[in-house]
């Protein structure tokens, strides 16, 4: 279980956070880590799932068009989109991000690519620790 509040979302693999690109409209990457709001998220409970909020524009992390597949990339949507956040398997210091109902997680692509710019998108789950991530609460 996750408490509501305000935190850095950490790929496991890569070291990278989530960030709402400054650049690419409303596109979901992983980026160096920094203070800036657009890598700070507001996680709070909704039923027995999740919304993620960013702190500098206010919006969810969703999915274009509510498409749901592979490859399917992250996207700021104005409405709440829900995600069921688990432990890993294998790991239960790291997280994971799924569409509810679905194996469907968020993924840094590229096998987790440290690279600013990579985009993150769902894919079905799978062993990497490029699906998983790491909260660092900031309030």
């Amino acid at each position: 279980m996750v408490d509501t509040g305000v935190y850095q979302i950490i790929n496991a693999k890569s070291d990278t956070a989530l960030d709402e690109s400054g650049t690419e409209q409303g596109a979901i990457i992983g980026w160096e880590k920094h203070q800036g709001e657009n890598q700070k998220w507001y996680i709070d409970k909704r039923n027995d799932n999740y919304t993620i909020r960013n702190l500098r524009s206010g919006q969810y992390i969703g999915l274009a068009n509510n498409d749901v597949r592979d490859d399917a990339r992250a996207h700021s949507v104005n409405e709440p989109f829900e995600w069921q956040i688990r432990n890993d398997d294998q790991d239960r210091d790291v997280y994971r991000f799924f569409v509810p109902g679905t194996p469907f997680n968020l993924d840094l692509t590229n096998f987790g690519d440290s690279k600013g710019g990579t985009p993150v998108a769902i894919w079905g789950k799978w062993e990497g620790k490029n699906q998983c991530w790491r909260l660092n609460r900031l309030s």
